[in-house]
């Protein structure tokens, strides 16, 4: 436990240096994808390596190809920064390494999902016993998004609804019957019929 509390000490220093570099180092690195791929293309280790070892190399290779997001300066897309408190929540829940599928591999996160989903209800003024699903990533919520629409479009496609009523155009020679009925029957020998023509409907 000792190595392992001086590692994420030296860890957390790391991280520190990074957010304390963040107002004079260049916004987008300036290292080339070459010099990158030879800090961080390295060959597979046949033997494994001290852990502090490794997050030295790691930090001291990526560092000039990381680009300064949470420097308040970057402005490429709408990325949000982390505050401090959320950065060191994010390490706690590293460390914690749960499973918040169900709420028997943690009960915390199971309870901490519902206190989140009660906030974020109470600020959007909704009901408190409106629905609400906590997903990851981006792709997921849009596939999510995809099928919610789709199963409320095949909902409301099977809804029965009347088809609306047409109206037939009189065929022309419907049109000169109807003119000839108020003057009596039509002198040609090719209209038979001297009724009132009425519009036809179907359904």
């Amino acid at each position: 436990m000792t190595d392992t509390r001086a590692l994420l000490r030296r860890t957390a220093e790391l991280a520190a240096d990074f957010l304390d570099s963040l107002e004079d180092r260049p916004v987008f690195p300036q290292a080339t994808p070459d010099e990158l791929r030879a800090s961080l293309g390295v060959p597979l280790q046949d033997e494994p390596l001290e852990p502090e070892q490794v997050v030295e190399e790691l930090a001291a290779a990526a560092d000039p190809g990381l680009v300064a997001i949470p420097s308040g300066r970057y402005f490429g897309f709408v990325i949000g920064g982390g505050l401090p408190a959320a950065l060191a929540a994010d390490w706690l829940t590293s460390t914690w390494d749960q499973n918040a599928g169900l709420y028997v591999t943690s009960p915390a996160n199971a309870v901490v999902e519902e206190a989140v989903a009660g906030w974020l209800l109470e600020l959007l003024g909704l009901p408190s016993t409106a629905s609400l699903g906590f997903t990851w990533l981006k792709t997921f919520p849009a596939c999510t998004a995809v099928v919610w629409c789709a199963s409320t479009f095949c909902f409301i496609s099977s809804i029965p609804r009347p088809r609306p009523s047409r109206m037939r155009r009189a065929s022309r020679r419907d049109r000169h019957a109807r003119t000839w009925s108020s003057r009596g029957a039509c002198p040609t020998s090719a209209c038979r019929s001297s009724r009132p023509v009425k519009w036809k409907y179907w359904a």
